[in-house]
């Protein structure tokens, strides 16, 4: 079982280490040691193949290399070690200050979609942003609105002619191609896109049904 966390923490044990329980299980504080206010933002399950090399049980985040992204814009690009780790786990990110990872999706495109709160997006190439061989902060992805609750909620790498969702705040879905979103430079403000309701995050449609 591997998770990633919102201070930039990848945490990876064996399924056999979670107590096999009924209802709503048991808190995953409970089996690994995270910090005050650190919640999972992703997680993924992985299986050995006959050599003892971890594979993904799920198509996802194990397969390939990763798009990471903060609620203040920063992120990277990095493929990480998913060895088992301790309970205190093993640092992926840099998290700066008051922000936190948002978002951990696998890269399947040289496209980059990120989107805020607030319905701006921002369309890039892949190769704009920093790929990383060690835990670090990265470059800015996209510039948040000056608004004070406005912040970075999702960052997608997709191929050119892929679609996706905009999940709003109460849970309704919108179908969008990549070629919806204008194009632009990394670290600019983006523009708006989603006209009402907001953006709560942004999902491959691979993972949907």
């Amino acid at each position: 079982l591997v998770l990633f966390s919102t201070r930039g923490t990848l945490y990876v044990l064996p399924v056999a280490d979670v107590p096999a329980t009924t209802g709503y299980g048991e808190p995953v504080q409970s089996l690994l040691k995270f910090g005050d206010g650190e919640r999972v933002v992703a997680a993924e399950l992985l299986r050995e193949d006959g050599g003892g090399a971890a594979q993904p049980a799920l198509p996802g985040l194990a397969k390939t290399a990763i798009l990471v992204a903060t609620a203040k814009g920063y992120g990277f690009r990095t493929t990480p070690d998913l060895s088992e780790t301790t309970r205190a786990g093993r640092r992926v990110a840099r998290v700066g200050e008051g922000d936190e990872i948002v978002s951990i999706e696998p890269v399947t495109g040289t496209t980059v979609v990120v989107a805020t709160r607030r319905g701006k997006m921002l369309r890039f190439a892949l190769d704009e942003v920093a790929e990383l061989s060690g835990p670090g902060r990265g470059v800015i992805l996209m510039r948040p609105g000056k608004e004070d609750d406005d912040r970075i909620v999702g960052a997608l790498a997709l191929p050119k002619q892929a679609g996706f969702l905009a999940v709003t705040p109460e849970g309704t879905e919108r179908r969008f191609d990549v070629s919806d979103v204008p194009a632009g430079k990394r670290a600019g403000k983006g523009q708006k896109v989603v006209k009402r309701g907001g953006v709560a995050a942004l999902k491959r449609l691979d993972e949907v049904g």
